[in-house]
C-alpha cells in the first residue's frame, strides 16, 4: 500500500458502508483498504461505519459515523440533520502535520465538524500516532463510557495488510511473544474494537525509527545525561531532550519529559505550549483541551 504521486491520501481500513465519489463523477463506489483519494474527491460514511485515511506525512484522520469528507476547496452537499459535511482545502492539508498543528486547532475544527471527536468508546494510548525508538512496543488503551473489562479484539497490520489478532479483556498487552518482531524504519497500524460491536473501534499508526536514527536519539540522550550529572539543579537539558525528541517524532518519549518538568513547574509555558503541540500531533483533544485551559489568559 502506497499513496499514488497525486494522491493526497490513502484509505488504510473502513468499517461497515464506506463509500467514496471521485472528482467529477456522479456515481459512488463501495471504499476498500489500499484506495487512494485525490482533490475532489468525497468519502461518505453511513451508520455505524468508519473509515481511517493515511496522509503522506503518515498522519492518520478518522472519519467518523454519517460523516462527508471533501477532499477539495468546493462545498459537499448533503441532506439531512445528521448529516456531516467537511471541506478539506490544500491549506488546511498542509496544517495536519502529523495530526492537526496545535496553532491550526481552532480553525481546523471549524472547517471539519465531526471528524475529530473523543466520543464513547476506544481510546489508543500507546503507541499513538508516534514514531517508537525501540521495538517491540507494548500497547496501552481505555473504554470511555463503558466497562473497562469488556471484550475487545486488537489487530495489528502492516503495510502489506494484517500481522496478528487476538481477543483480551485487559486494557493493555505486551508484544506477543510468538509473533514476529517488527521491522525498523516500517509503518504499522493497531485497531481495537468491541468484540461485539465493530462499530466502537479506533485505529491509530506507529512507526519504528530506523537504526540510523536510533543510533542518533541515543547519542543525544546521552550527552543530556551526561550534563544532567555536572548540572543536578539544572532543568534544561530534559526540556531540550523533549523538543528533540518531538521534532524527531517520538512524541510519547516527549510527553514523558514534559510531565516531569510539569510536576515541578505546572505554570511553565514552555513546557505548557510543548504538551499543547504534541497532543494535538497524536490526536488526544481531550488532553489538549486541559492544556490550552491552563494556557489562557485569565
Amino acid at each position: 500500500m502506497a499513496l499514488g504521486a497525486d494522491a493526497i491520501a490513502l484509505i488504510s481500513s473502513t468499517t461497515g458502508s464506506v463509500e467514496f465519489q471521485r472528482a467529477g463523477e456522479q456515481s459512488w463506489r463501495p471504499a476498500r483498504m489500499g484506495d487512494s483519494l485525490f482533490e475532489g474527491d468525497i468519502l461518505q460514511t453511513h451508520d455505524r461505519s468508519k473509515a481511517s485515511l493515511l496522509f503522506s506525512d503518515g498522519s492518520i484522520m478518522t472519519v467518523q459515523p454519517r460523516s462527508r469528507l471533501a477532499l477539495s476547496l468546493r462545498e459537499a452537499g448533503g441532506k439531512g440533520e445528521t448529516s456531516k459535511v467537511a471541506s478539506v482545502s490544500k491549506s488546511v492539508m498542509e496544517g495536519i502535520g502529523g495530526i492537526f498543528s496545535a496553532e491550526k486547532k481552532r480553525e481546523t475544527l471549524t472547517a471539519v465538524p465531526g471528524i475529530r471527536r473523543e466520543e464513547a468508546g476506544v481510546r489508543i494510548l500507546y503507541p499513538r500516532n508516534s514514531m517508537i525508538l525501540d521495538p517491540p512496543p507494548d500497547f496501552r488503551w481505555e473504554m470511555r463510557g463503558k466497562s473497562p473489562a469488556v471484550m475487545v479484539s486488537l489487530t495489528l497490520k502492516g503495510m502489506g495488510g494484517r500481522l496478528w489478532s487476538l481477543n483480551t479483556r485487559e486494557a493493555g498487552i505486551p508484544y506477543p511473544k510468538d509473533q514476529k518482531q517488527l521491522e525498523r524504519g516500517q509503518t504499522y497500524f493497531v485497531r481495537v474494537e468491541s468484540a461485539n460491536d465493530a462499530g466502537v473501534s479506533e485505529e491509530v499508526y506507529f512507526r519504528l525509527l530506523d537504526e540510523r536514527s536510533a543510533e542518533e536519539v541515543r547519542r543525544v540522550a546521552a550527552q543530556m545525561q551526561d550534563f544532567r550529572k555536572s548540572h543536578p539543579d539544572d532543568s534544561s537539558p530534559e526540556f531540550i531532550l523533549a523538543v528533540f525528541y518531538r521534532n524527531k517524532g517520538l512524541y510519547h518519549m516527549a510527553l514523558e519529559r514534559l510531565d516531569g518538568l510539569e510536576k515541578k513547574n505546572p505554570k511553565d509555558r514552555f513546557v505548557l505550549e510543548e504538551e499543547r503541540e504534541i497532543f494535538a500531533k497524536i490526536g488526544l483533544w481531550k488532553d489538549w483541551e486541559e492544556v490550552d485551559r491552563k494556557l489562557a489568559p485569565r
